[in-house]
């Protein structure tokens, strides 16, 4: 099954740090990206949570050539499907977890998610 989701922002631009404490609040931009990606993994009928998934791909159509880190834009999305897809986004879980670059697609950047069962 196949998921596509726009392209997430950086964590830079998806959480702040309190001044002062440890603790990292969501922005805006994090808190309407992740009902983003429920409403489309509720869209595709994903009834429940799944408790395992053998595989989890996810791959990256990037808007530019800029240097970026692929774990600062995974991290937002295994956040949004912990609930929806999975259960949780722990190594438990999930079976396998792949990265991939895809090139760049300056008109429709994005992130196609992959899971089997």
């Amino acid at each position: 099954m196949t998921l596509i989701f726009p392209f997430p922002p950086s964590l830079h631009r998806a959480y702040i740090t309190k001044k002062g404490s440890y603790k990292r609040i969501r922005t805006y931009v994090a808190k309407s990206y992740i009902a983003t990606v429920q409403w489309t993994v509720k869209k595709a009928k994903v009834s429940k949570p799944y408790p395992f998934v053998k595989l989890l791909q996810l791959r990256f159509f990037w808007p530019d050539n800029r240097t970026r880190d692929y774990d600062n834009h995974a991290y937002l999305i295994m956040n949004a499907l912990k609930g929806t897809l999975l259960v949780d986004d722990s190594w438990k879980n999930i079976g396998e977890k792949r990265l991939i670059s895809c090139g760049i697609d300056k008109d429709n950047p994005r992130v196609e998610v992959d899971y089997v069962l």
